[in-house]
Parts: structure tokens; C-alpha cells; sequence
């Protein structure tokens, strides 16, 4: 028969009962871990402070050695003149010029100005925003929209889903 040979624990038998150790470990060691690390933290520091000095000192000394100074730069202002955002190549407008006329464009459709037929028909008219929002408050919004009601005709889309305000291309 065969004998299971065990192996000795390096904790005394109490701690087996404890169940932790019951000795603490050796400071030594610890200590000179701790001191090495620090010692070996300080000296890379250093030498990354020096490496970064001298670079910069042999940088500098080499641009001033093969490059002579711009003249340019003294008469160049800092900034480039305006307008300083320039058209896209595939689109000949400034941005600027661009937001000028979308603005005034979306003012024509709802600045004072706005009056208009919206369709052929004379069935809807465009009107200024601000007597829009006076004739809502006066007369009070509807019960329901004229789009919820049940069509008797053959469906056709929204006029705005055809090119466009009022259908119109």
C-alpha cells in the first residue's frame, strides 16, 4: 500500500485553528522594496528632466543655427484678413452671403410682409406669423384639425410633400 507523503506547512499548527498566520511577515525585505522603488522613481525623474532640457537646448540651438529669421513675419499680420471662411469648390457662395439669403428668405414667408395664396385655388392663404398667433388667441384653436377629418376624394399627398411650399416646384 501506498503511503500519501504530505508536505510540511510552513505556518505552525496553531494558525491552521486561527486561520490566518500568526506570524508578521519580516520588515526588512519590505523595506528595502520600498526604498529601492523610491530611489529608482527618483533617478528615472532626473534623467527624464535632463534628457528633456537637453533636447530642448540642442532644438533650439539648431533652429538658430540653419534656419535665418523670416522677414515675412515681421510685416505679416497675425490673423488672415476677412472673410475669412471661404466657398466650398463645389459651391461659389460665402457662408455669410449663403445665411443672408436664407434669412431673408424665410422672413418673406414669415415676416409682415407674408401675404400670399398658398395654391392656385385661393383655398389657403400664407399670413405673417404674428397675426397667425393674435387669430389663434381670439378665436381659439380648432377641435380638430381639417387632417384628421375623413376624405371623400381619392388621396393625394400634402401639398408640401410634392417640391416643395404649396406644391409649387
Amino acid at each position: 500500500m501506498h503511503r500519501i507523503m504530505e508536505h510540511p506547512t510552513p505556518n505552525p499548527p496553531e494558525s491552521a485553528v486561527a486561520g490566518h498566520e500568526t506570524r508578521d511577515p519580516a520588515p526588512s525585505p519590505v523595506l528595502i522594496f520600498v526604498l529601492s522603488l523610491v530611489v529608482t522613481l527618483v533617478v528615472v525623474h532626473l534623467l527624464a528632466w535632463w534628457a528633456m532640457g537637453w533636447l530642448k537646448n540642442a532644438g533650439e540651438s539648431a533652429n538658430r543655427a540653419t534656419f535665418p529669421p523670416n522677414p515675412i513675419a515681421a510685416v505679416m499680420p497675425t490673423t488672415p484678413p476677412d472673410p475669412r471662411l471661404e466657398p466650398e469648390p463645389s459651391h461659389d457662395v460665402l457662408p455669410q452671403a449663403d445665411l443672408t439669403e436664407v434669412r431673408a428668405r424665410e422672413q418673406s414667408l414669415i415676416g409682415d410682409h407674408a401675404w400670399s395664396w398658398v395654391n392656385s385655388s385661393h383655398q389657403f392663404a400664407r399670413i405673417p406669423i404674428q397675426q397667425a398667433m393674435d387669430l389663434a388667441v381670439e378665436r381659439g384653436l380648432p377641435d380638430s384639425l381639417p387632417a384628421t377629418q375623413p376624405s371623400t376624394g381619392p388621396y393625394m399627398p400634402p401639398a408640401s410633400a410634392l417640391h416643395g411650399p404649396g406644391g409649387i416646384p
